[in-house]
């Protein structure tokens, strides 16, 4: 079975100047089931990806966490919280994406796919073409489930 049969393709799309508000209402919306969120040229070639824990960073910084953990002041830490996000909002996600990341291509086999998830411990993997082009995107999950299907018929 090929990566084609299996990958999941209504995904979260977005340009490196579209700011992190966009990349977070879209990830509100219930009808994406998209693990990542992939920054694409006009062409739709991958530029780069954001995975939710780079949207936790840059939404709850660190600093903020030390600040007011197990400190009993809900509001004071909504407040910086807000301020903080006022000041992020408009930050291009060219500047959260990670350039480096692992891909498959349509016609690469569940079996390799497994292998890579294995080895680059990741949740998601974007499937491109040969041109670079972005096609879809496979979970573990999906994987999990693939792999179910054949072995419990």
């Amino acid at each position: 079975m090929n990566i084609d049969q299996i990958m999941r393709v209504n995904l979260i799309t977005l340009s490196p100047s579209a700011p992190l508000e966009t990349a977070l209402k879209l990830h509100g919306e219930h009808h994406y089931e998209s693990r990542l969120t992939y920054v694409i040229h006009y062409d739709t070639t991958l530029l780069g990806v954001i995975t939710f824990h780079d949207l936790l960073k840059k939404l709850i910084p660190e600093e903020l966490v030390t600040q007011f953990e197990g400190l009993d002041q809900p509001f004071e830490a909504q407040r910086h919280l807000l301020l903080h996000y006022q000041n992020i909002r408009r930050t291009p996600v060219e500047h959260l994406m990670a350039r480096e990341f692992p891909t498959l291509a349509p016609t690469d086999s569940i079996l390799h796919a497994c292998a890579l998830f294995q080895a680059r411990e990741v949740t998601a993997i974007p499937v491109v073409d040969k041109n670079g082009l972005l096609v879809g995107e496979v979970t573990r999950r999906l994987l999990v489930r693939a792999l179910a299907g054949r072995l419990l018929d």
